[in-house]
């Protein structure tokens, strides 16, 4: 790992949920970041935290934008970011990475769904103008603690399936210090993904953290705090890297219509 000098500006991470999901599936890295008295906010993306019909006609593009904006105000005055994103949150987290280098000091992304594993899902604008809304496993979600729609719009899923497209085109543009965290039991993502990511990016400081029998919701499901342990060990082997904001006593902010939930 390079050494680093210390910053002189203040650090606010910025956490990023998935695809469906509520905020409670990324609450985890929030109480990773307040151990450490690093101040994080958790916005809700355009379409989620209410009801599935909110996603109807939402794009990727929304979901950057929305990134985008919480970015850009908790830089404002001169801070740096940590991003940290759940499977789309971590495609969005790699997009913005990408772009705004001079804003984000470090990355972390958790089973960032970069190659979805159904096959099926090639075809998804064909099955969109037959099958408006797909269907997720509601029982499986029910008993796992999962936080996320039962169901959505194709088209969106669709859209999704294009960012996937889109971020392995920006990843030779991301250069900041990076930890890319994989489950290889991930039946959503294949773990393929990770590597990708790791061998497709230019920062000189990465690691790749394999999980050998976790699920695509490791944040959630039995042992996520091993999981949270590795990304604060990744997150004090960089102290240099960031400082906490004085007087923000590190808690995590949630923002968006899900805030107070």
């Amino acid at each position: 790992m390079p050494d680093y000098p210390a910053v002189t500006r203040s650090t606010v991470a910025l956490i990023l949920h998935g695809f469906t999901g509520m905020l409670s599936t990324v609450r985890i890295l929030g109480d990773v970041c307040d151990e450490r008295d690093l101040p994080s906010t958790m916005p809700v993306l355009r379409g989620h935290g209410t009801l599935p019909e909110d996603l109807e006609g939402v794009t990727w593009r929304e979901w950057y934008e929305d990134a985008e904006a919480a970015l850009f105000e908790i830089t404002s005055k001169g801070e740096k970011a940590i991003v940290m994103g759940l499977s789309m949150g971590g495609l969005v987290t790699l997009d913005l990475a990408s772009r705004h280098p001079d804003r984000i000091c470090g990355v972390v992304t958790v089973n960032a769904c970069m190659r979805l594993a159904p096959r099926l899902l090639a075809l998804l604008p064909l099955i969109a103008r037959v099958k408006p809304y797909w269907e997720g496993q509601k029982k499986t979600m029910e008993a796992r603690g999962i936080h996320a729609y039962p169901r959505f719009p194709t088209r969106t899923l669709a859209s999704l399936v294009e960012y996937t497209r889109v971020i392995p085109t920006r990843l030779s543009h991301v250069t900041q210090p990076m930890l890319v965290v994989q489950s290889w039991g991930d039946l959503v993502v294949r773990p393929s993904a990770a590597r990708a990511i790791y061998d497709g990016i230019s920062s000189r400081d990465k690691e790749l953290a394999r999980f050998e029998d976790r699920q695509h919701d490791m944040l959630l499901g039995p042992g996520r705090e091993d999981v949270a342990h590795r990304i604060g060990e990744w997150l004090d082997a960089r102290r240099p890297l960031w400082s906490p904001c004085p007087g923000a006593g590190g808690k995590s902010q949630e923002t968006g219509r899900e805030a107070g939930r």
